[in-house]
């Protein structure tokens, strides 16, 4: 079984720690490979960026999907998932709607470790979209940017354990969430010290990604994320303007 991480970024340090982590938790057989953007931003943080990463992966993803099972979305943005979904033929799983769904399974209560920033609430979107403003009881954001997280991890392991104790404290949660494909490879560093599970990016998206070609997953005729079928399209590369005439 072959997995792609595909990261909508373009920091190759980022996606190298999503694969490094993907590769040591996969099943025996599953190979695991990466791919970033080719264009765009190191590290989407707001929505404009997240509108522009949405494109360059679709852009990625036409050209290489066909050697690949599985595509996993490497970023806690879910909405960058949902056009991948309706246009590619086989399983796509974003590691937000993974660790969101893992996190409900070990806790009631869900605190969120992420990045970004408090004013844009793109953590609060998360939560949102998947309906659980009942079961996040705390965010609690790191000082640091995706790009910056990713080039020096042990810079940041204090200040999260801090935020976890906190968000266990003072916010009564009882699961975290590393909220960030750039935390891939941190859960084993700081659960040790933290009274609570501890989600990681990148185990539950390949391990649902596995069991989704395992199950004989089939692409969707019906429903939501049924393919567009034959739609005009300009100015695109040939192979996503191909995806655009799938029935």
């Amino acid at each position: 079984m072959k997995i792609l991480i595909a990261n909508p970024n373009t920091s190759q340090d980022m996606t190298d720690l999503m694969v490094l982590e993907g590769r040591k938790h996969c099943r025996a057989g599953t190979t695991v490979d990466g791919v970033c953007s080719d264009f765009g931003v190191p590290y989407i943080a707001t929505r404009s960026e997240m509108a522009i990463a949405g494109y360059a992966i679709l852009d990625k993803l036409a050209s290489i999907y066909q050697d690949y099972d599985a595509v996993v979305l490497g970023a806690f943005v879910p909405v960058l998932t949902f056009g991948a979904k309706e246009l590619l033929p086989l399983p796509v799983i974003g590691i937000a709607e993974a660790m969101m769904r893992a996190a409900q399974l070990f806790g009631r209560r869900v605190g969120i470790i992420g990045m970004g920033s408090y004013s844009r609430a793109e953590n609060e979107e998360v939560v949102s979209t998947f309906g659980m403003q009942r079961d996040v009881c705390s965010i609690r954001l790191i000082r640091m940017s995706g790009t910056e997280l990713a080039k020096n991890q042990d810079k940041a392991i204090e200040e999260i354990v801090k935020l976890g104790l906190a968000a266990v404290a003072e916010d009564h949660a009882d699961v975290l969430v590393l909220g960030g494909g750039a935390f891939a490879g941190m859960a084993e560093l700081v659960a040790p010290h933290l009274p609570v599970p501890v989600i990681p990016p990148i185990h539950y998206a390949v391990g649902l990604a596995e069991l989704a070609v395992l199950s004989g997953w089939i692409p969707p005729k019906a429903g939501i994320y049924k393919t567009p079928g034959t739609r005009p399209t300009d100015g695109l590369n040939p192979a996503l303007a191909k995806m655009f005439s799938q029935t």
